[in-house]
This record gives C-alpha cells, structure tokens and sequence, in this order.
C-alpha cells in the first residue's frame, strides 16, 4: 500500500513540474542548461 502512496506523490511532482515548464519554458530550460553545463560557464 505504502508503494501506491509514493508513487501518487511522485506523480504530483511530476504534474507540477510540468506545469511550471508549460508556463515559462525558455526558463526551465535556461535551469536545465545551467544545471547541465554549469561547470563549463565561467562566472
């Protein structure tokens, strides 16, 4: 049972994640590059 609970919330996440990607997605993406190649951008 605890098993169908995790994975609800994991969904949950999921949904939200989404919804914030299909509101601004030039800065989710700008994140995601960022979180991706962070090392090879010097500050």
């Amino acid at each position: 049972m605890r098993g169908f609970c995790l994975l609800g919330c994991l969904f949950k996440v999921v949904a939200g994640e989404e919804a914030k990607i299909r509101k601004d997605p030039i800065a989710r993406t700008a994140d995601l590059l960022r979180s991706v190649f962070g090392s090879l951008i010097k500050n």
